[in-house]
């Protein structure tokens, strides 16, 4: 069979982008000691967002070419890297590295893991085999330009066991400040937050794409009622 694709051009105001890098801190801190470091293509929604968030938090920006567990491991130990991006299969690669325990990467603080779903055990292997840092997920598409969703801990559940916070970090997360997000059924209501009903998730705020590129139709298929339907499904806890 062949599968053919149609390229799809959007619309975000360079207001929108500023929206977004600028409630990026709110929830993942940054400032002039902290450095990241990209590990995913700067083409791609978990990357070119960084250098902006980086100006954002008067950050150090590391771009360290292709990925390698060896690269990423002196590159952490050499530039004093303190908060990096990794999809699922890097984070494998990083922990399966027979020399990882040779580098000094102490200075790690955040891993934030998108383009797929952050296992527990995957989760908690890496905590181990780096202390001191913590894996988390995030959720974003092109059109939110792009962070959407971002895991982190309330203050109110700081003080649970590890174990529970872990299942909390490795969950999507909640919305960063100044988006709404809802996940909805068939009908446009709410779904109860009963940690089982799935429903789509749709969402609007300021950094929400406004409309495909001289493409009408399409943009009215994911703008009713006043919300982005994203075409992704979740459920609410």
């Amino acid at each position: 069979a062949m599968f053919t694709h149609r390229q799809l051009y959007l619309l975000i105001l360079h207001q929108m982008a500023h929206s977004s890098f600028d409630a990026t801190p709110a929830v993942l801190p940054l400032g002039e000691s902290s450095a990241i470091m990209v590990n995913v293509p700067l083409f791609h929604v978990h990357g070119w967002g960084v250098p902006y968030s980086s100006v954002f938090g008067a950050s150090k920006i590391v771009l360290p070419g292709r990925f390698t567990p060896q690269g990423f491991c002196e590159l952490v130990e050499t530039e004093k890297v303190t908060n990096t991006n990794l999809v699922p299969t890097m984070l494998v690669m990083l922990v399966e590295f027979p020399d990882l325990n040779k580098y000094d990467l102490s200075s790690l603080v955040n891993i934030s893991v998108g383009g797929g779903a952050l296992p527990l055990g995957l989760k908690a292997k890496a905590e181990q085999m780096i202390p001191g840092f913590t894996a988390t997920s995030a959720y974003g598409m092109t059109e939110t330009a792009p962070s959407t969703v971002r895991s982190f801990i309330k203050r109110s559940l700081r003080d649970l066991p590890k174990e529970k916070l872990d299942e909390y970090t490795v969950k999507t997360g909640l919305p960063l400040p100044g988006l709404r997000v809802e996940v909805v059924d068939e009908e446009n209501k709410p779904v109860p937050h009963d940690n089982e009903t799935i429903g789509e998730i749709v969402i609007r705020g300021p950094w929400v794409m406004e409309e495909y590129y001289r493409d009408p139709e399409r943009t009215a298929a994911v703008w009713r009622d006043g919300w982005f339907h994203t075409g992704d499904v979740a459920r609410v806890d």
